[in-house]
């Protein structure tokens, strides 16, 4: 089965689970999408998720972000909200972070391996649990679902690697579908240091780690969960309190 891709105008970064190679299956088409923020979606966008039966989508940003760049209200679709950091960053205070300007942030910010460990860290594994068990019981209710951070990039890569480990993927699976991401992201990295370093070397310099998706950065939430909980199926069982018998109806809906 090809790998699910999708345009939706206004929006970057867009794609469903579909194709996804999980063992001898395939994630099925049409029932799992992520991308980078909605609030620049264009009304052929809009028709697009109707088109796609999207019901449910995930919103992991935090206040901030979401007040900043709000997404539409659009009839048939129901937002839920998790935020994976607690609005702080390592090193960056919640009020910090809002007060900063994008170009302070840009400096500022934390090594990506550091945020993905910190997302899933003992202070805001709840919230990933969370929204992992919102998107089980979506799928389950027979919806289809979308979810989207800023870039849908790290907390919708990490959100994946969850979903995807839960149901049987090997890494070398979840890293080609992570580094999708690249095919947007390096483009718009570069776009972004040409003009900046116009005005602010520092800041050009610090934009391309930032913007883009490296397999380290992934590498380093996988260790995080091993170093946290021990396993993965430890997380799954006993922090997040999945049910086997859960699992088993995902794997028969989600796979083919």
């Amino acid at each position: 089965m090809d790998r699910e891709t999708i345009k939706v105008p206004g929006v970057n970064n867009f794609r469903g689970l579909g194709g996804i190679k999980v063992g001898d299956k395939c994630f099925n088409n049409g029932l799992v999408y992520r991308s980078a923020g909605l609030h620049k979606i264009k009304k052929k966008g809009i028709e697009t998720l109707r088109e796609l039966k999207i019901t449910t989508v995930l919103d992991l940003r935090n206040e901030n972000e979401q007040a900043q760049n709000k997404d539409p209200d659009i009839p048939f679709i129901k937002t839920l909200g998790f935020d994976f950091t607690g609005g702080a960053l390592p090193g960056i205070t919640r009020e910090q972070l809002g007060e900063m300007a994008p170009s302070q942030f840009i400096k500022k910010a934390p090594r990506m391996e550091e945020l993905y460990a910190f997302i899933l860290d003992g202070d805001h594994i709840g919230e990933v649990g969370r929204a992992l068990n919102a998107l089980i019981a979506t799928l389950l209710n027979g919806e289809t679902v979308l979810y989207h951070c800023s870039a849908g990039k790290d907390r919708t890569g990490i959100l994946t690697m969850l979903l995807l480990k839960l149901l049987g993927a090997s890494e070398e699976e979840i890293f080609k579908d992570y580094l999708l991401t690249n095919d947007w992201a390096i483009p718009s990295a570069k776009r972004l240091m040409f003009l900046a370093r116009f005005k602010d070397k520092e800041m050009a310099k610090a934009i391309y780690p930032l913007y883009i998706a490296d397999a380290s950065y992934l590498h380093s939430a996988i260790d995080a969960v091993i170093n946290n909980y021990g396993s993965f199926d430890s997380l799954f069982d006993n922090v997040f309190k999945i049910e086997k018998e859960t699992v088993s109806r995902l794997k028969e809906l989600c796979l083919s």
